[in-house]
């Protein structure tokens, strides 16, 4: 199953430098950690996250906006906001942040999908799921 992890950032911001270059690091191992995971009429999960600016001053707070499954392209696309009020000038902070709220995010995306894929009775390793996400995100 391939996944992808897409960025826009619409504004500047105190933490651009940091979460860009974090960003790069966490797409590659998520890459590794799920190349070898398989997920039945999944072929793809693309994540798109937006920060700041104007990405994010139509959502009231960061969070998971409009997931979706397509079972025609086999993908499921979610798109997370994270506004940028929370940043502030210790870049180390800000990492432990967005990786913090990264991972609530990602786990309740594989709970949406998990849903989803409930509905036409498919099965979905929610487990082995946060698993591999806890495993990327811990290698970064």
């Amino acid at each position: 199953m391939d996944i992808y992890l897409n960025s826009a950032f619409g504004g500047e911001s105190k933490a651009k430098n940091t979460l860009f270059s974090l960003n790069i690091v966490i797409r590659k191992s998520l890459k590794k950690v799920f190349n070898d995971f398989h997920i039945e009429k999944v072929k793809e999960i693309e994540f798109y996250l937006g920060f700041n600016g104007d990405l994010t001053k139509y959502k009231e707070t960061s969070g998971i906006y409009s997931p979706r499954y397509s079972s025609k392209k086999e993908s499921f696309v979610v798109n997370i906001i994270f506004d940028d009020t929370k940043w502030g000038d210790n870049q180390i902070e800000n990492k432990r942040i967005f990786i913090t709220e990264l991972e609530t995010y990602f786990f309740d995306a594989g709970v949406i999908l998990n849903n989803k894929l409930k509905k036409i009775k498919i099965e979905f390793n929610l487990n082995e799921y946060k698993a591999r996400i806890k495993k990327a995100l811990y290698n970064v």
